[in-house]
């Protein structure tokens, strides 16, 4: 499996934050020259009766629409490691 690069999550009222080495900013540009992808999540709640996939993760900076990499989870974290999971796909 290759390293996959950093990735930021959050927004600019909250702040962006890097997992990987816990960098944090409230700077739009600084989130977004880091060294990774812009990860937005969305907490979406669907009307449906399970809560599998309650979290939305995309990256802001690839996602292109229907049939872009996204991942889906019942928590946040569990979206954005969908989420790597599925551009990690796409590369093999």
């Amino acid at each position: 499996m290759a390293i996959a690069k950093h990735t930021v999550n959050g927004d600019q009222a909250s702040g962006w934050y890097c997992y990987q080495c816990k960098f944090t900013t409230r700077d739009v540009e600084l989130a977004a020259e880091h060294d990774g992808m812009k990860i937005r999540t969305e907490y979406i709640f669907p009307p449906i009766p399970s809560r599998q996939h309650d979290w939305l993760a995309i990256d802001d900076n690839t996602y292109d629409g229907p049939g872009s990499p996204m991942g889906t989870g019942p928590t946040e974290q569990a979206a954005i490691d969908a989420l790597m999971e599925s551009i990690e796909l796409r590369r093999v």
